[in-house]
């Protein structure tokens, strides 16, 4: 009998670590699919409308980039470079939704313009704000309504949409606001820049990061603002399941 209850244990334990490794390989797959599902989220929620794309080197995301506003004008001097349009990426936090994104740039640019406007109308000078869909559903605002921002009031002037969720769920001012907002006085945290009509895209960035050493510039359809944040996330994915394994393990070796 006790013979019996000895290989009955043992197949038990066996059965229940079996399971644990499964759950923990099933973690590893859902957690690091997950992970790369947020990770290219935001990588995409920074809406790019130009060619190029210059942030600081090193950076560990753009929200931490920052360049001198004047080195837009050192770019616009190189000869197949069209348009330059600084931008500032920043996020605060509502009791509504904890992430709202804060994008700027100047008013007219081609980069504002990404930014499609369904209701109201396109942000065109201080004080004012146009919010994503997603954010005037959780904040429960309008076109005219006022948003406070670090006790700032903005009037929103419209809705947009980009069919990018955490864009949506964001808004976006001029400039000078979303310097101020960001914290970021002279300083932005990107540059999209455009190219004239036949231009080599690899020659101008060759240029441009001769300028700067501490730039890095990346056409907008190779731009992956994610990367890093990808690898944090899977690390925790692992991390997380490893931390499964081990007191499933610890529990079973204890049974």
């Amino acid at each position: 009998m006790m013979i019996l209850h000895n290989l009955w244990r043992r197949f038990t334990r066996s059965i229940l670590t079996i399971l644990g490794i499964a759950v923990g390989v099933a973690s590893v797959v859902s957690l690091g699919a997950m992970a790369n599902g947020m990770a290219d989220n935001y990588g995409n929620a920074i809406g790019l409308s130009n060619d190029l794309v210059v942030t600081q080197k090193d950076a560990m995301d753009v929200v931490f980039s920052s360049l001198d506003e004047a080195f837009g004008q050192r770019m616009e001097a190189i000869a197949d470079v069209s348009n330059v349009d600084p931008g500032v990426f920043s996020w605060i936090a509502f009791e509504e939704t904890p992430y709202f994104l804060i994008y700027g740039y100047p008013p007219g640019s081609v980069a504002m313009a990404h930014y499609r406007i369904v209701e109201g109308k396109p942000v065109t000078g201080p004080g004012q704000i146009a919010i994503g869909r997603r954010g005037a559903d959780a904040l429960k605002r309008g076109v005219d309504d006022t948003l406070r921002i670090n006790g700032v009031p903005y009037r929103i002037v419209g809705i947009y949409e980009t069919g990018q969720g955490m864009e949506e769920s964001g808004g976006v001012v001029v400039l000078e606001d979303a310097q101020n907002i960001g914290q970021k006085d002279r300083k932005v945290s990107l540059f999209q820049v455009g190219l004239r009509k036949g231009a080599s895209a690899d020659a101008v960035i060759e240029r441009i990061e001769s300028l700067d050493k501490d730039v890095t510039v990346s056409t907008a359809s190779g731009y992956s603002a994610s990367e890093q944040w990808t690898d944090y996330l899977q690390g925790f994915a692992w991390g997380v399941s490893a931390i499964a394994i081990l007191i499933g393990g610890l529990g079973m070796m204890s049974a």
